[in-house]
């Protein structure tokens, strides 16, 4: 029994469209090997075989760069850059006072160190890091009186703290680069007396400033003219009156 031509022409276009899909289905299927066979892992990244086992080799991270590994595997993402965690923590002083403190933290992540870390709190860990911080920082805030919280010793304090919380996460794969200290919230009645206080002591420090300087420039006028010429300065009036001697 010999086609028609009609039916020939449709056995065609069938063919044809067979040839196509397949072509297609072939290509798709190369083209997710390839991009799932050569991975690429932007700068400020490092990628991590998402395998959780014992196996050391698969917590090692991709650096950035082209990489070629198992289309099987599932690689994620994780950054390296500086990351910022601002939080207003509660905590009390060496007085007892409780009162609350503004906090920037400037962290990132230790690509050696970040298979690990991805294994053991995944890679939304900000939550978590914010916890652990927050107890730190409480634990050394309560050896520091208000004051020295308040203004004189901030920097001191912010170093030590940076200390203390590297020694402390170093081992999860995470680095702090800088502890900010910023604004002190103080309860309404301890903010008044205390700001009056820490006034009063700036100014009084000032006063002294101010007054070991006028010593220091006596002492050094008494160097430079001779025993014999007199000085004299007037409390109200800074010109210096100089009697030469006869």
């Amino acid at each position: 029994m010999f086609f028609s031509n009609l039916e020939i022409n449709k056995l065609n276009t069938i063919q044809k469209i067979t040839i196509v899909v397949t072509t297609l289905a072939i290509t798709a299927i190369l083209y997710k090997l390839i991009t799932r066979t050569f991975i690429l892992i932007p700068v400020g990244e490092v990628g991590i075989f998402n395998i959780v086992n014992n196996d050391p080799s698969s917590n090692q991270p991709l650096l950035p760069g082209i990489h070629l590994v198992n289309p099987l595997d599932k690689v994620v993402t994780i950054s390296t850059r500086v990351q910022n965690l601002n939080q207003t923590i509660e905590l009390m002083s060496k007085e007892g006072i409780n009162f609350k403190l503004d906090v920037n933290i400037q962290y990132h992540v230790d690509p050696q160190k970040s298979g690990e870390l991805y294994q053991k709190i995944g890679n939304d860990n900000q939550d978590i890091i914010s916890s652990r911080i927050s107890a730190l920082i409480r634990q050394e805030i309560v050896n520091y009186d208000l004051q020295s919280i308040y203004g004189t010793e901030r920097k001191v304090i912010a170093n030590k703290l940076n200390q203390s919380i590297n020694a402390d996460l170093k081992l999860s794969g995470l680095v702090v680069d800088k502890v900010n200290l910023q604004n002190v919230l103080l309860p309404d009645v301890i903010a008044k007396s205390f700001q009056d206080k820490f006034l009063a002591t700036q100014l009084a420090d000032k006063r002294r400033i101010e007054t070991k300087g006028f010593v220091d420039s006596q002492n050094a006028l008494r160097e430079i003219f001779p025993p014999q010429t007199v000085i004299n300065v007037a409390a109200d009036d800074s010109t210096l009156h100089v009697k030469e001697p006869k």
